[in-house]
């Protein structure tokens, strides 16, 4: 499959922009942005993995570490990493004990040896990569019989599609407009989301992804209505 290196580098630079510029406020604004809906995903997703003392987990694209501050994960040990310093930073003022080490790195390029991990999970990454790339990192860190776990917005489908696509094409430009007299990177996070999900195609690569690349126990879950949506896996 070809890869359009212009566009990853793209997307790339998008992801910085967004989350460098949010940084600071970034745990209050994915409340709203979210509709206090966040924390209901991060349960999900956890749901769907075996969390247990001594197992090793990374967390791509963990950010402030918003998900080891506000669950607790029975004892897995936890490296987090992100493609924002500082991201990294805040996250390291939080001094979790959960955490054993945050680092600077981007997705589609991970820094450790193959079957380093039991456990892998990703938020909010996968729309900024290419989506082959991505799942082949994933699964390379990942031990034989480790489980990962990873979900992102998605265009909504069914029943109430036109109202949650109003939420994410109608709701979040409008916020962001409101918000630009007092903070230009929420003004323009809001503004720029809309639109990359509107035309990411990740959904749809992922399933399949997975399922080229030697996982089993594949699963897919659509939440809220399809505004994200959770994939879970496990490494033969």
């Amino acid at each position: 499959m070809r890869i359009d290196v212009s566009e990853v580098i793209a997307k790339s630079g998008l992801a910085r922009k967004i989350f460098g510029g949010l940084s600071p406020s970034y745990d209050s604004v994915l409340d709203r942005m979210t509709l206090y809906q966040d924390g209901t995903w991060k349960r999900r997703m956890l749901e769907k993995l075996p969390l247990e003392e001594g197992a090793t987990m990374l967390d791509v694209g963990c950010g402030t570490c918003v998900l080891e501050e506000r669950f607790p994960l029975k004892g897995s040990q936890v490296i987090g990493i992100d493609i924002t310093s500082e991201m990294i930073r805040l996250a390291q003022r939080k001094r979790l004990s959960q955490v054993s080490s945050l680092g600077l790195a981007d997705a589609e390029h991970l820094p450790f040896v193959e079957a380093s991990f039991d456990l892998v999970l990703s938020c909010y990454v996968p729309k900024y990569c290419d989506t082959r790339h991505f799942v082949k990192e994933l699964v390379r860190v990942l031990k034989p019989g480790g489980h990962l776990a990873v979900y992102d917005f998605t265009r909504p489908q069914g029943p109430f599609s036109p109202l949650l696509n109003y939420f994410e094409m109608g709701f979040m430009p409008a916020l962001g407009k409101l918000a630009a007299p007092l903070d230009a990177s929420v003004s323009f996070t809001f503004g720029a989301l809309p639109g990359l999900i509107k035309t990411t195609t990740w959904c749809e690569e992922f399933g399949n992804a997975l399922d080229e690349d030697g996982l089993s126990e594949v699963g897919r879950e659509a939440l809220t209505g399809g505004v994200v949506t959770l994939f879970w896996a496990t490494k033969r």
